[in-house]
């Protein structure tokens, strides 16, 4: 069977909007039991838009489970589960932050080169 990984960060309000319903959340519902399929709250991903109210976030990420659960997710086909809960999401952002440095650092460094010979 397939795997399928997505997720929605909460909004502002904790509450998903049409938007979300249409765009992954119907589609998801119409998949479960066709993959293995993990959906997740990104709440990491929150941070970046709700800095200021980071308090909110675990609030407003139970939230987003129950608009899951209510829109007919079923937990006994789709494992639900926060970002946050999951530390290897932490580890793989750093291994991929580490590689892109590394890139954009040899690729600065080809560039002066380039430059010092024209």
């Amino acid at each position: 069977m397939k795997r399928l990984l997505s997720g929605m960060q909460p909004t502002g309000s904790g509450r998903l909007h049409l938007g979300n319903y249409e765009g992954a959340l119907k589609p998801w519902i119409a998949l479960q039991g066709k993959y293995e399929m993990y959906c997740f709250i990104a709440d990491w991903h929150a941070l970046t838009t709700m800095a200021g109210s980071s308090d909110s976030i675990a609030d407003q990420s139970r939230e987003v489970a129950l608009d899951y659960l209510s829109a007919g997710l079923d937990p006994n086909q789709v494992a639900i589960f926060r970002q946050s809960a999951v530390p290897q999401h932490a580890e793989q952002q750093k291994e991929k932050t580490k590689t892109t440095e590394q890139h954009n650092k040899r690729k600065e460094k080809k560039q002066k080169k380039k430059h010092k010979k024209t």
